[in-house]
């Protein structure tokens, strides 16, 4: 009971934010060591001040670097933490106010083996709606400037890195379709066959 109305809220705020669902059957699969190697890389993609935990003080310093670096108004500001609030508290917190690497991989693991067609779907809504938040001009593609934007507003700091990254992913004219971004990181969090391609991976293992 309480897993269907995991998923049930997952779907339901999909759905209020306008994310793409499709129908979920019940699919399962067990969790190999490479997708929880990749879950812990995530973990550390997440943890923006580098503490050990994820909690609301990484998106409250995730909104202050973007306020020292960019110029936002206020209201974008504001917006921004708010759509960056409400989605960590409910993909990530809940049932906690934060989360240790072990905690945020053990939740991983029951809800990829507990349905892996719907933790799928729901790393699909998780990317795109935190591409459309980070799509400051809402012109569903990120230019250079929004992606590294972003890592930095993250505390990856090497602009290098964070350049080689974006063209990886082939932008024309410096812009990259948001779906494109999208499917790459759907799957970083997803994909168990450790010999495809995964330009996520080789991007933070490559110090991003």
């Amino acid at each position: 009971m309480q897993k269907m109305m995991l998923w049930t809220v997952l779907l339901l705020y999909a759905l209020s934010n306008k994310a793409c669902v499709v129908a979920i059957e019940q699919e399962s699969s067990k969790a190999n060591d490479f997708l929880i190697e990749k879950w812990g890389k995530w973990f550390y993609l997440d943890d923006f001040n580098q503490d050990g935990i994820l909690s609301l003080d990484d998106i409250k310093m995730f909104a202050e670097n973007y306020k020292a670096r960019n110029e936002l108004s206020d209201k974008q500001l504001k917006t921004i933490k708010q759509k960056m609030d409400r989605l960590w508290k409910t993909f990530y917190f809940t049932n906690k106010k934060e989360i240790s690497k072990d905690d945020f991989i053990n939740m991983m693991k029951q809800r990829y083996e507990s349905n892996t067609a719907a933790f799928i779907e729901m790393v699909l809504v998780f990317s795109t709606i935190w591409c459309e938040v980070i799509d400051l001009n809402g012109d569903k593609f990120l230019s250079k400037d929004e992606f590294i934007l972003n890592f930095v507003a993250q505390t990856h700091n090497n602009i290098r890195k964070d350049e080689q990254f974006f063209y990886t992913f082939q932008p024309i004219n410096e812009r990259v379709p948001n779906e494109d971004i999208i499917a790459y990181f759907v799957r970083f969090g997803t994909e168990s066959n450790r010999s495809k391609s995964d330009v996520v991976l080789n991007a933070v293992d490559s110090g991003v």
